[in-house]
Formats: structure tokens, sequence, C-alpha cells
């Protein structure tokens, strides 16, 4: 219980009691440590211009990189739809004229079949 209270009581005393170290410092010497810190935010500027610019040309690079990656893909499902259809539109064809024989053929066996039919009447 007495160490509680010691150390309650040492951090009243630590916290109250503060003391400021204040340095004089010369005009001349603040106007060299605000001319530092002037170059060093100049520097820090022209490194984030710096990285920015390199960050727009990557961005272009990306986007030219994209857009020449969606045409070529535009490009190879064209294609493969093109070649699609082609081959659609001759199985089509195919399957027409395969069916249009077998209408021939049937025509043909039904007027045969009439004529059978009528020359035994």
């Amino acid at each position: 219980m007495e160490e509680t209270i010691s150390k309650k009581d040492q951090q009243k005393s630590e916290s109250t009691t503060s003391i400021e170290v204040v340095e004089k410092v010369s005009p001349s010497q603040q106007t060299e440590n605000l001319n530092v810190i002037f170059e060093a935010m100049k520097q820090m500027t022209q490194e984030l211009k710096k990285d920015i610019e390199e960050m727009r040309q990557q961005n272009k690079h990306d986007i030219h990189e994209l857009r020449n990656n969606i045409e070529e893909e535009n490009q190879r499902m064209y294609e493969k739809i093109w070649k699609d259809q082609k081959q659609l539109r001759e199985e089509l064809a195919h399957f027409k004229g395969k069916t249009q024989t077998d209408v021939e053929k049937v025509q043909k066996e039904l007027v045969e079949t009439k004529r059978e039919i009528e020359q035994r009447m």
C-alpha cells in the first residue's frame, strides 16, 4: 500500500516539475537553420516531383500495355468467332444439302409408289 502511494506521489512530482531548457539562438543562426530546412524541403519537393513523374510514365506504359492486350484478346476472340461461324455455316449447308437430297429421294419414292398404285388399279 505504501509503495502505491509513493509511486503516485512520484508521478505527481514528475508531472508538476518540468524544466524547460530554452536555448538562445542568434538571428543569424535562426536564418541559417531556416535556410537548411528550406533547402531540405526543396530537395524533398524535387524528389517527390521526380517520383510523381516516374509514376505517371509507368502508368502511361501500363495503360498502353493493357490496351494492346485488350486489342490482341479482341482480335483472337473475333477470329475464333469467325471460324466458329464459318464451321457452323458449312455444317448447316451440309445438313441442308443432305436434307434436300433426302426430301428428293422421298419425293421420287412417293411418285414411284403412286405409279405402282395406279398401275395396279
